[in-house]
């Protein structure tokens, strides 16, 4: 019934770890993975794959598909994809919570589907999470692809398809890395369900499409949140809302932006767009500096 429940891997690299059957609280529950080899071309650790069934007998224990576990490369981490199905009545459970992933490199794709139902409870595709790249110098990460499939009418559980996490993909900004596409998606449309709240994510390269869909145009897709590129973000498109909330308002920051489509409000919020200071401080490319170029 129990999955990994490990206190320690540790090696130069650590291969590809696929979990899946019936689990009582989770698939990989505080766990620690650390791969020490720091060569560029090392490994690190391998992809990471999810499957968690929650059984009928014990829908109402939290269940979880990764959580309070840590992952740890001087290299790279590989894909991460979760999986969780199944009833839970009346616990919160998410795809990967209270997690942290910390690469030298890059780090792979994210991709979680949470497919539990439940009248109660709250339910998560990502929570509390940290997911950094670059860290030695050699960053980015792959798409951020996180899905809530729960649409039953009535149900009074929050649920949101990424709370409250932080996604840098290069956090040494020697390097100028970049993050792939970043979506989420939340069929409830009840006024306790959320896109994608209070969470970052941060690149000092450039940030792929951005998209959140809810079940409805006011829905809160994308809530106090923040999305920064020191290159360019492509298109940001949105079915449903954006807000501010008490986290701030939410903020889409780089240099250039493709076409943004809203199908709801955008209140309280902020698109903006910034310029190169280029080298020694210089306004954009030009030979001119930034006193001179407002007049002063």
């Amino acid at each position: 019934m129990g999955g990994l429940n490990t206190d320690f891997f540790e090696s130069g690299n650590i291969g590809a770890t696929t979990t899946a059957g019936v689990y009582a609280g989770g698939a990989i529950v505080s766990t620690t993975y650390i791969a020490t080899d720091s060569a560029v071309t090392a490994a690190g650790i391998g992809s990471i794959s999810v499957l968690a069934t929650i059984p009928p007998v014990l829908s109402s224990v939290a269940a979880n598909g990764i959580s309070d576990s840590t992952f740890i490369s001087n290299a790279g981490i590989g894909d991460i994809s979760v999986s969780l199905e199944g009833l839970l009545a009346g616990e919160n459970n998410s795809g990967i919570s209270a997690s942290n992933f910390l690469a030298g490199h890059a780090l792979g794709s994210i991709s979680v589907f949470n497919d539990t139902f439940g009248a109660t409870g709250a339910a998560y595709g990502i929570a509390n999470s940290t997911f950094n790249a670059g860290i030695g110098g050699y960053g980015g990460t792959g798409d951020i692809d996180v899905v809530l499939s729960d649409h039953a009418e009535g149900d009074v559980r929050t649920t949101a398809a990424i709370y409250n996490s932080n996604f840098d993909a290069s956090v040494c900004a020697c390097m100028s890395a970049s993050m792939g596409s970043i979506y989420a998606q939340n069929y409830a449309d009840d006024s306790n369900a959320a896109g994608i709240v209070d969470s970052v994510f941060s690149v000092h390269g450039n940030i792929g499409p951005i998209g959140a869909t809810m079940g409805s145009p006011t829905g809160s897709a994308i809530e106090g949140s923040t999305f920064s590129a020191f290159g360019s973000i492509g298109d940001i498109n949105v079915y449903g809302s954006v807000y501010a909330d008490a986290n701030g308002p939410s903020r889409f920051m780089g240099q250039s932006f493709g076409n943004v489509t809203v199908s709801g409000y955008f209140d309280a919020s902020d698109i903006i767009t910034t310029v190169n200071a280029g080298s020694a401080s210089m306004f954009g490319d030009s030979n001119v500096n930034a006193s001179a170029a407002k007049g002063t």
